[in-house]
This record gives C-alpha cells, structure tokens and sequence, in this order.
C-alpha cells in the first residue's frame, strides 16, 4: 500500500479546529533517537494516523496510531529480526501553567508543546517509550543451538547430598592436618 508522505510541521490549533486527520507515511530516520535503537539504518517508514479534535473544556485531543517496523538484536540469541511496533496515540494538549481540572480517562497529557509543531517532536517519545526494555523475538525463532547451550548453562548442576556423620569426619580430619602442620613449623 503506497501512502502519501506527510509534511513533519503540523498546526495543532488548526488542525484541532478543523476536526481533521492526518493519514500517510513518514521517514523513520527522521526519529533519530528511535533510530539508535535500531540494528541498521533500514530505509523504511513509520505509518501515522492521527485524528485531531476539540473535546468539551477546548482541550486537543489527538489520537490515532503509529507503526513501524525496526531491525532489532535479539537480546537472547543475539540474531537480528523484524520488530513490528504497533503504537497507540492518546494525547491532549495542555496549555503551559495551565491549571486542569480534569485531563479525559486514557489520554497522556502534552504540557507546553507549541501549536506549530513537529511530527517527530509529537511522536518520537510515544514511540520510544513503547520499545520493550529487552526486545526478543519468540523463544522457538531463536537460534536453537544458542538457546539450548544458554538453557544447558542455567540448569544447576544437582548437588549431592552428603550425610551429616561424613561431613564432620571429614571436618575433623582438615582439623587434625592443620594442627600438624602447626606444630611442624
């Protein structure tokens, strides 16, 4: 599906105002910071749909989704892999100082964000903050061999169980060899 490239300033009043919405695609490495945690510098796109409105008190609302896919390092086989990164949007803008009474149920608040702003400075966070802190793709698609000699490593070895009666012999005769050598020196 071909989507039209969006424009990164947007007008959040006018937008808000005119209850529009935004729908395209725009550059990922645009989100630099989003970029970093990537695994290469893959030439693909983020998919926007955002929704603008005016809710009862004139807050704006903005809601939609993002969605992007990432090349990721798997933090348990160390392989790269696809990431698909579905992020919902639920935002309201708050005038800076701005006292609220009440924000609607499921939004995120955006305080002193200017009307003319940026795609990347609107979403950039969103986005991060939905990144797992340790991103893995399912157990069965990691490399078998790696996982199974990390699953070899993380199983104790059993311990075996030794009667009380032999530990302290055994006890008792360190103690007597070093109180021989003791008396040697």
């Amino acid at each position: 599906m071909v989507s039209e490239y969006l424009a990164n300033k947007i007008d959040l009043k006018t937008l808000s105002n005119l209850q529009s919405q935004l729908v395209g695609c725009f550059p990922l490495a645009s989100f630099s910071r989003l970029m970093q945690h990537s695994a290469d510098q893959m030439p693909t796109d983020t998919q926007i749909s955002l929704a603008f409105s005016l809710n009862e008190q004139g807050q704006r609302l903005i809601v939609g989704k993002v969605e992007v896919v990432l090349n990721m390092v798997c933090q348990r086989c160390l392989e790269p892999f696809l990431w698909n990164l579905n992020v919902p949007i639920h935002l309201v803008q708050i005038p800076e100082g701005c006292k609220v009474q009440s924000l609607p149920e499921a939004f995120e608040w955006l305080e002193g964000l200017a009307d003319v702003t940026t795609l990347v400075e609107l979403l950039e966070d969103e986005l991060l903050l939905a990144l797992p802190v340790a991103v893995s793709h399912p157990l069965d698609q990691c490399d078998a061999q790696i996982v199974k000699q990390l699953q070899v490593q993380d199983t104790p070895e059993p311990v075996k169980q030794v009667e009380s009666s032999q530990f302290f012999q055994a006890l008792q005769r360190i103690q007597q060899e070093q109180s021989k050598k003791d008396h040697s020196d």
